[in-house]
């Protein structure tokens, strides 16, 4: 359904319905032979298996590849792994991703649980949340209602917080996941704070969720830097604001599993 609309979104007027079917250039993340054996779910579980409680370096030898020093450097591990090792390949332009929505994310964490930082999404773009009228329409439930595929790298147990350090990271845990209902009405009212601030020109931290009111979401900045803006709905510039998971939320997401 993701496929066909996104071929409605871009044909618009132009979209018929009785088009031949055509094979997507989006490469396949997992063989017919592996679902022969596996659901989708089971294969992609079974490639982080053999690397549990190793350490971010440790992976890297395994694998052959050189250690990054970029920031991003566990996900871009994540996501080799979950491709079966195929460092050119991304999990979001693969077939079976794009085709269900499943969202790839990486999450670090204290060696006592805690989970270290706050889970961003995409930017809130203001046009699209000012013309949206219901819930379940929304570009933020479609988000908030995907599969995800959370990958956890945790400190080693008893080090300190103060010698965080990501190459020291070991693969602890790895699951897929999806919002419960009840995070689902608290996202909706997360939603409508969001559109009715935008609807009234109140694009600010003023007004948006903060993440000190321990609601499970919240908003806060983006942006590449201070003249990185967004296009206002109501008129001008605006500042770039992220949708955002709390810390203390996905740490009770990890300790459910």
């Amino acid at each position: 359904m993701r496929t066909i609309l996104e071929y409605v979104k871009k044909q618009k007027s132009a979209a018929v319905t009785n088009m031949a079917a055509k094979k997507t250039d989006y490469p396949e993340l997992v063989t017919l032979s592996e679902l022969s054996h596996n659901s989708f779910e089971e294969v992609i579980l079974s490639r982080f298996a053999p690397y549990y409680n190793s350490s971010y370096l440790e992976i890297c030898g395994r694998l052959g590849i050189t250690p990054s020093k970029s920031k991003s450097r566990i996900a871009i591990l994540a996501n080799i792994i979950a491709t079966g090792g195929n460092s050119g390949l991304d999990t979001s332009e693969t077939e079976e991703f794009r085709k269900s929505g499943i969202r790839l994310k990486t999450i670090t964490s204290f060696s006592n649980g805690r989970v270290k930082e706050d889970t961003s999404f995409e930017n809130i773009d203001y046009e699209e949340v000012y013309n949206e009228v219901e819930w379940v329409d929304s570009r933020l439930y479609e988000l908030f209602t995907s599969r995800f595929l959370f990958v956890l790298f945790q400190q080693p147990e008893g080090e300190s917080q103060k010698d965080f350090d990501l190459d020291n990271l070991q693969l602890k845990q790895v699951f897929f996941w999806t919002m419960p209902p009840h995070d689902l009405e608290t996202a909706e009212s997360y939603w409508e704070n969001i559109r009715e601030h935008i609807l009234n020109n109140e694009i600010s931290p003023d007004f948006f969720w903060t993440k000190a009111m321990h609601r499970k979401f919240h908003v806060r900045p983006k942006g590449r830097n201070s003249s990185d803006l967004a296009v206002n709905p109501n008129g001008g510039l605006a500042k770039k604001y992220c949708y955002w998971f709390n810390s203390e939320y996905v740490t009770g997401i990890i300790k459910e599993h």
